[in-house]
């Protein structure tokens, strides 16, 4: 009797589709374990949401307008702290330098966000008076304060532990990260204003 050394072509075929049917698989179980271990909650790590300070002084930034096709380059213009002044009543704001920016990095770095913020801490924001931390730029050539822009800002509740960080281009309808750390307020206001 002959064998037949050829495969027929169902072996083939059923061959196959065990292969990609077994790729298919593997990439699934892939995806449910890292959907598992890293478990995306939509926590953010403070430390990746506001800009570490040796990016800060080196921040290039292009803004692009689609309507017209032209493109602005931006860079680093300063830290500004701005808060009422209980005392004076009024609103005080303060250039802040990069050691005093690294000191507050390093107090928040590694501060978690909520997850569930509740609407008391929303509304802190907005009923006080919050302190601000702002990252601005400027155009490369234009140094004009009256062209700077906000890149980014912190804000602090006032007399609260809470405070909040703007996302940029994170597609998040919220546009905020909201952060828990005790006594915030009041560090920063020891950190940024030297005469209270």
């Amino acid at each position: 009797m002959v064998e037949n050394k050829e495969i027929s072509k169902s072996k083939q075929i059923q061959a196959l589709v065990f292969v990609v049917g077994s790729g298919v698989a593997a990439a699934l179980l892939l995806a449910l374990f890292m959907l598992y271990y890293y478990n995306p909650s939509g926590m953010y790590q403070a430390g990746n949401v506001l800009l570490a300070p040796d990016s800060a002084s080196t921040l290039r930034y292009i803004e692009s307008n689609h309507g017209t096709r032209d493109a602005k380059r931006f860079v680093f213009g300063g830290i500004e702290f701005s808060y009422y002044d209980t005392i004076q009543k009024k609103w005080q704001r303060k250039d802040v330098d990069m050691n005093k920016y690294n000191e507050f990095y390093a107090l928040v770095e590694g501060d978690k966000s909520l997850t569930d913020v509740d609407e008391n801490v929303r509304r802190a924001f907005t009923s006080r008076y919050p302190a601000t931390l702002s990252l601005t730029i400027h155009p490369e050539n234009d140094t004009t304060a009256a062209n700077n822009k906000v890149f980014s800002q912190a804000v602090f509740s006032e007399g609260s532990d809470y405070y909040r960080v703007q996302l940029r281009d994170q597609g998040s309808s919220e546009g905020w990260a909201y952060f828990y750390h005790p006594g915030i307020f009041n560090n920063i206001i020891k950190t940024f204003v030297n005469d209270l």
